[in-house]
Parts: structure tokens; sequence; C-alpha cells
């Protein structure tokens, strides 16, 4: 069946933000400003201004906080009861959240500061689950990174995922049908799990050109 490029793709997010950040000490990760927002707000805006048709966040660990955080902000926030056990229970919270009528889902992971919606938005014109490469996944410089969009027939495989497997642990599973998207920035390998790498990007601003390690 040849895919239809005409008919207006509706991809969703999921936004990753239950983790207790147990590498940062007592600190929130999610919580620390980078360029004059928080890491949880720039992920999230970056969803929102994009042409995502929805946003899902994903709360567990300090979940007030983070719901306190994003006030008044266009998202729909899912409880993740089991966040202890593991990255993937939350993705199961999201995914059993996600709206109707949608073609693709995009995961996206808090922790990582400088995704834009330009980011977003390449990826979603990249995506054609109809075609025979459709988990549609940005590079740098050769190195596969996030957020990675994933068509709707992938969900029963996702939800039986467990422990610190996420999504991506799929993507050697699935292999042959993975589309690599070349990006212009290593925006799409930065996250930050530790002080250093905090230091590292509060130090960069908004400038993605070398990766925080």
């Amino acid at each position: 069946m040849p895919f239809d490029d005409k008919k207006p793709l509706a991809v969703a997010s999921i936004v990753l933000a239950a983790g207790r950040s147990s590498r940062m000490g007592e600190q929130h990760k999610l919580l620390a400003q980078v360029a004059k927002a928080s890491l949880v707000t720039r992920v999230v805006n970056a969803s929102l201004q994009s042409d995502l048709v929805s946003t899902s966040v994903v709360v567990g660990h300090r979940a007030q906080d983070l719901k306190n955080e994003l006030l008044g902000k266009e998202v729909v926030f899912v409880n993740s009861p089991n966040y202890k056990r593991g990255l993937a229970e939350s993705l199961k919270a999201g995914l059993a959240s996600l709206p109707t009528g949608i073609d693709g889902v995009m995961i996206l992971l808090a922790d990582m500061p400088f995704i834009t919606f330009e980011h977003i938005n390449t990826l979603i014109l990249e995506f054609k689950p109809l075609a025979q490469r459709h988990i549609v996944v940005p590079k740098w410089q050769g190195r596969r990174g996030n957020p990675v969009i994933w068509p709707m027939h992938y969900i029963p495989e996702m939800m039986q995922l467990s422990g610190d497997r996420g999504a991506r642990s799929l993507l050697h599973v699935f292999s042959e049908n993975v589309h690599s998207v070349a990006m212009p920035t290593d925006a799409v390998l930065v996250d930050v799990d530790t002080p250093a790498q905090l230091d590292c990007a509060q130090a960069r601003g908004v400038v993605t050109i070398t990766r925080c390690s």
C-alpha cells in the first residue's frame, strides 16, 4: 500500500519526567535552570510549540513539584505509580494515556534541554508510517539520539518492556525499519544526568556544539 503523503499525520508526545535522578543527589535535576528555564519546561515548551497534536507528561518522583512548575501549560499529566521500578513503567503509563486516532508517538526525555520545536518538526516531516523505514530516529555525526517517533503498531511491544529498558531498546529488534535523520547540532545527544553535566549545559546556554560528558 503506497504512503499517502497528502494525509495530515497526527503525532502525540510523551515526556518522561518521572525518574528519581539519583545521580544528581538531593537536587531535582528537571527543575534546574538552563538558559533561564528549567529542564522540564524547556522540553515541554518545545513539544507545545511544535506540530505535535498533544503532550503528555509522565510524573512520579516529586510529581507535585513538576506539576507546579508546568502550571498553566496545555499538557496532560500522567501519574506513574510504579516509577521506582524503572523507566519502562513510566513509558507504559504514558502509552496508556495516549489519545485515540493518532498515527505515531514521539518519546521525549525531560532532561534534554537543547531539543527545540524545529528538531521535533523535522522528525515529524520525515515520519511516514506506511513506508518500510518508519521508526524515525535523529542522528548527529553517526550517533543515534532522541527523541524517536514510533508508529502506533509498536505499542504492544513497548507495553511488554520492564525495568529500566525504554523504547530505544527495541531499535535493534526492528533495525530494518529505522529511518535515520541527520540533525544540524548535537542537541539530540545531550542529556543531564550528573551535576557535572548540568554545569556543562548551564555553561553552554543555548549553544549546542560539543556534547557534555
